[in-house]
């Protein structure tokens, strides 16, 4: 299995990124002969056992030479460019709006988990309506999908510009062969497009983005949520200038390999800001869903240490060691970030963004039965939730006296939650804080 993804990795990096800008996108996104090309190759991929069958395959270089440029493409547009064509029809009046008073001679800037954009009406009625959401200057969006049918066959990232006047950009990390797991298994119709990924939108228009493929932890090949692709960051440098960028790291593995993870995401961003001829002093702003969760994952062995840890410790203790995943070296990306000169305590509060039921956890089913009914009888394991603070602010060059507020925002939804994660929003004091407004800070 090494030798194969080691295979699909060179041939990924080999292939230099591309955009697909503007009105392209649309023609791209509609076009029927695309979409069954798209379904005909997914459908072949799926049926491949594993990484090794896959690059041994007659078949693999025609379908590597798709893969790469479809992987390797950030699309990008303005407001209303993509596959809306023009702005919905109420979208002129949330563009219209003005910056709210909480806002107001500052920058909000949001990151959000925001569940491949399943619940696409309630996420676009939270970040217009919600007063410490609404009329962000800057997004930063994981989870985003393109063309599955689990959130309507949508162009997430394109209509989410539409409907809030943003410019977007869109970085698929991978083709999904399946349709998703569980309810999502279920949804009638087809994937159109298959990709899923991460976005930024922002009032100004980026002027370059940038893609940071990530280490593998986790064989999203082999798994019945059957993928194609690898973690990816993405960069932005916006007006100011400033650096920001959003990164998903995986929930699966263990805390070590997300620090490295952490660590090829901060590489990629020394290589962009030299790129950019950026002076280390410029600003720089990342956040996403980082899934600190201190837990190793994946096996029996893991599984099992988990379970032993959630007997041992108090639970008091333990939600502060959630809370606060850097101490002890827990999630040592903390440790990385820091080395490179990112700070993050005044630019998070400690509540959790996300909460998990242990029994609804995939890692339970790797416990033996008898296990299995001791820890979910008497000792109660199986019903237990925990509180998790997974997404996070990491900045560099951005003083505490910037930070106006700092907050989570939980309890969305009020028939439907709009996702599985809480957002989390960031205000800065105008000035040279701004990504958007600020000056001289190149």
């Amino acid at each position: 299995m090494a030798r194969g993804k080691a295979q699909l990795h060179e041939t990924a990096e080999s292939e230099r990124t591309s955009l697909l800008a503007g009105e392209a996108v649309a023609r791209w996104f509609a076009d029927a002969a695309t979409r069954r090309r798209l379904q005909a190759l997914a459908a072949w991929l799926r049926r491949q056992p594993g990484c090794d069958e896959l690059t041994a395959h007659p078949a693999w270089p025609r379908a590597a030479a798709v893969l790469r440029p479809l992987l390797g493409t950030i699309h990008r547009g303005a407001p209303g460019e993509g596959p809306l064509g023009d702005p919905p029809g109420d979208a002129s009046s949330v563009m219209a709006t003005p910056r709210c008073e909480a806002a107001a001679g500052g920058v909000r800037i949001v990151a959000w988990n925001i569940l491949k954009g399943i619940a696409f009406e309630e996420i676009c009625e939270t970040l217009t309506a919600h007063p410490a959401l609404r009329d962000a200057d800057l997004l930063l969006l994981s989870e985003v999908d393109v063309g599955m049918v689990r959130s309507g066959n949508r162009h997430i990232a394109a209509e989410l510009g539409a409907r809030l006047g943003r410019h977007w950009a869109f970085l698929p990390s991978f083709l999904e062969l399946t349709k998703g797991p569980g309810a999502e298994g279920r949804v009638p119709g087809r994937n159109a497009i298959g990709l899923h990924g991460l976005a930024i939108l922002s009032r100004a228009a980026p002027r370059a983005l940038w893609r940071c493929p990530l280490p593998d932890c986790f064989d999203a090949f082999a798994f019945s949520e059957k993928r194609f692709g690898r973690r990816a960051g993405l960069l932005a440098e916006l007006p100011g200038p400033w650096i920001v960028g959003v990164v998903h790291l995986e929930v699966r593995g263990t805390p070590r390999c997300r620090a490295r993870q952490m660590e090829a995401f901060l590489a990629h961003l020394e290589r962009f800001r030299t790129a950019r001829r950026l002076a280390r002093e410029t600003p720089v702003l990342i956040a996403g869903d980082l899934n600190s969760h201190t837990f190793a994952r994946g096996s029996l062995h893991r599984a099992a240490a988990g379970a032993l840890r959630l007997l041992a410790v108090p639970r008091h203790r333990l939600a502060r060691q959630l809370q606060a995943p850097w101490r002890a070296g827990r999630e040592p990306l903390f440790r990385h970030a820091a080395r490179a000169g990112f700070t993050w305590k005044a630019l998070n509060d400690r509540q959790p963004t996300a909460s998990e039921r242990l029994g609804r956890v995939e890692d339970w089913e790797l416990l033996p039965a008898p296990w299995r009914e001791r820890l979910a009888g008497g000792l109660g394991l199986r019903d237990r939730e925990l509180g998790l603070r997974l997404d996070w602010f990491l900045g560099r060059g951005i003083d505490a006296a910037q930070v106006r507020s700092a907050r989570t925002v939980p309890g969305l939804g009020r028939d439907r939650r709009p996702s599985d994660h809480a957002p989390i929003v960031l205000e800065l004091h105008d000035a040279t804080a701004g990504p958007e407004r600020g000056e001289g800070q190149g």
